[in-house]
């Protein structure tokens, strides 16, 4: 019988280069999932409703030290015109993300 290794987030290979668009990243779940990914070099954007608690949360993260690029950015999920939006912003910035990581509740 093979010994099966338990999961950790060490386990996230490199991301440098990859951009994650993850919801509802400034608490709970999608602040772990973007923690973990920030220290894997990936490119984040937390879209969250509230942009200063965003901005928060990217501070911390920052503070944390991982050197990778994050940013947070309006999208409210129960508003079809704020998906709309953010969308248009990330085409307009020539920001094209690799992964959407569906979070928000």
């Amino acid at each position: 019988m093979r010994s099966q290794k338990r999961w950790t987030a060490d386990r996230i290979p490199d991301q440098s280069g990859r951009v994650f668009v993850v919801t509802g990243a400034n608490s709970g779940l999608g602040l772990a999932t973007t923690r973990a990914l920030a220290r894997k070099g990936a490119h984040v954007i937390l879209a969250v409703r509230d942009e200063s608690k965003g901005g928060r949360a990217v501070a911390e993260l920052t503070a944390e030290g991982s050197g990778a690029r994050l940013e947070a950015r309006r999208l409210d999920l129960s508003d079809p015109d704020s998906v709309r939006a953010c969308a248009d912003r990330l085409r307009s910035d020539g920001v094209r993300p690799d992964v959407l990581v569906n979070n928000a509740g």
